[in-house]
């Protein structure tokens, strides 16, 4: 289900490009969330928090 709701927002995005990317994946992944069983609150906390920096994570595992 997550790889179909990957596919179908990247083509979305490719159709649409002028569409806010942000808060499409936002919406998709607030779907996938709900989907998994993660109550609505929480699945709405998870999508307004910050991505983490990506430098920081490739330090860490390194």
């Amino acid at each position: 289900m997550t790889a179909g709701a990957v596919l179908a927002l990247g083509a979305l995005l490719h159709a649409q490009p002028d569409r806010d990317d942000a808060a499409s994946a936002d919406l998709v992944v607030r779907g996938l969330l709900l989907r998994f069983g993660i109550p609505a609150d929480e699945a709405a906390r998870i999508c307004s928090l910050e991505l983490p920096d990506l430098d920081v994570v490739d330090t860490i595992i390194g």
